[in-house]
C-alpha cells in the first residue's frame, strides 16, 4: 500500500486566528495532490485537528475519518470550543486521543467517546525472555538506577539527582542524554562519583544501559505520552513515571510500574526505597507485567489498532 507524505507548517497554538488560512492552504495542497496522482483516500487520519478548523477537503470523499487530539489541541479547545469549532470536529467519524487524560477531557467537555491512539516502540527494542529472566533474579546492591532523556527543564532530572543523594543505601545513577540544562544537572550532582553522566548515546547504547539497570526513573512534566517508559519496560526495568501525565493510566501504580508526583523529591526518594524493598516475587511480577505491556505496544501493534479504530 503506497503512503504519500507532504509537509506543512504547523502554526503556533493561539486563539482562532491562523487556522482558517492554514485550512485553505492545506485544502489546496490536497486537491492538487489528489488530482496529480489520480488518488482517492480509503481512510483519513488527521492529527492536531484544532489547528486547521474548516479543512473541508479531507471530507470531500465520504470515507472513514479519525481526528487524533494532542495536548496542544486541548490548549486550543480551552481557548475556543465555540460552535464553529465544534461543528467542524463533529465531521470526523471517530475521535482519538494520545493519552488517557486527553480522552477524559474530551468526554467531559463534549460528552463524546474517543479511542486511544498511542505511539508504539520498535519491536527490536523488546528484550528476549532470557534477559527478563535474569532481571528478575536478586542482584546485590548498589541499586542500579537509570534516567534517559533530554536534559531540559521540564524533564526535572535535577529532582531525581537530589532524591538519590538523600538515600542511605548503596546506589548508582546513570544519566543518558544531553541538553541545555546539563550544567544545572551537573551542579545538582555536586561531583558525586555515584552519578555517571553518559551524554548523548545511540539507541543501541541506551538500550544496553536499560538492560544493565534495575530501575528507570523519569518524573517529568508536559509528557504527551513517553515512549521511553515502554522501552525501559521492554528491557525489564522497573519503571517510575510521572503521575497525572501522559503515561498515567497505561502504567498502573504498583502493578506494572510506579507513578510519582512530578516535583516531589520526597516521593521520588520513597519510590526508590520501595523498589529496593521489593520481595523477589513482587519484583518479578512488576517486571513481567511491565514487559508484557511493552510487548503489546510495538509500532506494528499500535498502528493496527489505529487503523482498526477508524471505521
Amino acid at each position: 500500500m503506497p503512503v504519500h507524505i507532504f509537509n506543512y507548517q504547523l502554526l503556533t497554538p493561539c486563539r482562532r486566528c491562523p487556522e482558517a488560512f492554514q485550512a485553505r492552504r492545506i485544502s489546496a495542497m490536497l486537491r492538487g495532490f489528489k488530482q496529480g496522482l489520480g488518488w482517492t483516500p480509503d481512510k483519513v487520519f488527521f492529527n492536531f485537528p484544532t489547528f486547521s478548523v474548516g479543512l473541508t477537503e479531507i471530507f470531500a470523499e465520504e470515507v472513514p475519518s479519525i481526528a487524533v487530539f494532542h495536548l496542544s489541541d486541548v490548549i486550543n479547545l480551552k481557548l475556543d470550543d465555540g460552535p464553529r469549532v465544534r461543528s467542524y470536529l463533529e465531521l470526523f467519524r471517530t475521535w482519538g486521543y494520545r493519552n488517557p487524560g486527553i480522552g477524559h477531557f474530551l468526554k467531559e467537555r463534549f460528552d463524546r467517546a474517543s479511542v486511544p491512539v498511542y505511539s508504539g516502540i520498535d519491536e527490536n527494542l523488546i528484550a528476549d525472555a532470557g534477559v527478563i529472566k535474569n532481571k528478575k533474579q536478586p542482584h546485590p546492591l548498589p541499586l542500579r538506577l537509570l534516567y534517559a532523556g533530554k536534559l531540559i527543564e521540564r524533564k526535572r532530572a535535577d529532582d531525581l539527582i537530589r532524591a538519590v543523594r538523600q538515600l542511605d543505601f548503596p546506589w548508582m545513577l546513570t544519566i543518558v542524554g544531553d541538553g541545555p540544562k546539563m550544567g544545572t544537572f551537573l551542579a545538582a550532582a555536586g561531583g558525586d562519583p555515584k552519578i555517571l553522566f553518559k551524554g548523548q548515546l545511540s539507541r543501541e547504547e541506551t538500550v544496553a544501559c536499560m538492560q544493565e539497570a534495575d530501575a528507570f526513573l523519569m518524573v517529568s512534566t508536559g509528557e504527551t505520552f513517553g515512549l521511553v517508559y515502554l522501552e525501559a519496560m521492554g528491557q525489564g526495568c522497573i519503571t517510575a513515571a510521572s503521575g497525572g501525565e501522559g503515561i498515567d493510566g497505561v502504567i498502573v501504580d504498583e502493578e506494572n510500574g510506579y507513578l510519582v508526583p512530578a516535583g516531589d523529591i520526597g516521593a521520588i526518594e520513597d519510590v526508590i526505597c520501595r523498589i529496593r524493598d521489593l520481595t523477589g516475587e513482587e519484583k518479578g511480577q512488576i517486571i513481567q507485567k511491565g514487559y508484557d505491556l511493552a510487548r503489546t505496544m510495538t509500532s506494528m501493534q499500535t498502528s493496527k489498532r489505529y487503523f482498526e479504530a477508524n471505521r
